[in-house]
């Protein structure tokens, strides 16, 4: 049974501030793709929780296929917790889960 996605506010936040900049720097187009393999990548995750390798502790991390940005999340019993989208020219070690 696919796991309930539970977004957090710093995930809502990185999300929201990735569309802003694709809208501005490559269009409504690119962003609709965008938002199209965010949806696409949670649905491969809520299905294989295990898809992604372990990053830190209980955190795992799966690169979006077609965009340089990367999704951190924790697959809960029942739900897939999304903490954060970071661009991969981003320093992953200053990342801060949880």
């Amino acid at each position: 049974m696919p796991r309930r996605v539970i977004l957090t506010a710093r995930a809502v936040a990185d999300v929201s501030a990735a569309i802003r900049y694709l809208h501005i720097e490559a269009g409504p187009r690119t962003v609709e793709t965008f938002e199209h393999e965010v949806d696409r990548t949670l649905s491969l995750l809520q299905t294989f929780p295990g898809a992604a390798p372990v990053y830190r502790g209980e955190y795992r991390r799966l690169s979006l296929s077609r965009f340089r940005y990367t999704l951190y999340y924790r697959a809960d019993t029942d739900s897939l917790v999304i903490v954060a989208l970071e661009h991969q020219c981003r320093d992953p070690r200053r990342l801060r889960l949880g």
